[in-house]
């Protein structure tokens, strides 16, 4: 699948659930040896974009690629998104 098929998604939810992105994160999974990359847990993770892919028409580059993509467990994801501090309080946005 090229970038710009990948981009043909009517929405980030939709690419979420296709069998393209299924196949990246569990090829990221892998490579992660199925544990969080900062604290090593292997309970509820996660593949997350270090460069949001929101901004996936501002790089020149492939956003959903290996090199932008990291295993994490939720809590360090949702820290990773600022969603929450390292206390787990939620952030305003």
């Amino acid at each position: 699948m090229t970038v710009v098929e990948k981009y043909m998604y009517a929405s980030d939810e939709e690419f979420y659930l296709s069998d393209e992105w299924q196949e990246i994160k569990n090829d990221i999974l892998e490579r992660g040896r199925f544990a969080c990359r900062v604290c090593g847990s292997i309970e509820n993770l996660s593949v997350h974009h270090i460069i949001p892919r929101k901004y996936k028409y501002l790089v020149d580059f492939d956003i959903d690629s290996e090199g932008n993509l990291m295993t994490l467990c939720w809590e360090h994801h949702e820290m990773a998104d600022r969603k929450v501090d390292r206390y787990g309080r939620k952030l305003e946005r």
